[in-house]
């Protein structure tokens, strides 16, 4: 789920900034679900620019956090939206959804 070398540069940060490491959670889980909610009415609308941009969007935030397997399923909506593969763009969406879900758990377990 999580990028642990990037989990580790955060924490390292963290030490120097007290509160940074809860800031960026903070920051990452308030706006992804807008993100998302913004995603899954790209995919339904078949509108595949929105779904480029906003999958690049959430690709560059979650690997920022170290959320591996959000950023990756984003890559791939983004490629997805390029090829005008909307019907994988669904499954991969879904995907994401979860794995998203599982990474709220442990980003917040991990806030200090």
């Amino acid at each position: 789920m999580l990028d642990e070398s990037t989990i580790h540069e955060l924490n390292i940060l963290a030490a120097e900034e007290p509160g940074l490491l809860a800031e960026l959670i903070d920051a990452y889980l308030e706006q992804c679900p807008a993100l998302i909610t913004t995603l899954r009415d790209a995919v339904l609308s078949g509108d595949r620019e929105a779904l480029g941009s906003i999958a690049h969007g959430i690709k560059g935030a979650s690997y920022n956090m170290g959320a591996a397997s959000v950023a990756h399923l984003a890559a791939m909506l983004e490629y997805n939206a390029k090829q005008n593969d909307l019907e994988t763009a669904s499954l991969l969406l879904q995907q994401l959804e979860a794995d998203y879900a599982k990474t709220v758990a442990i980003l917040l377990s991990l806030r200090k």
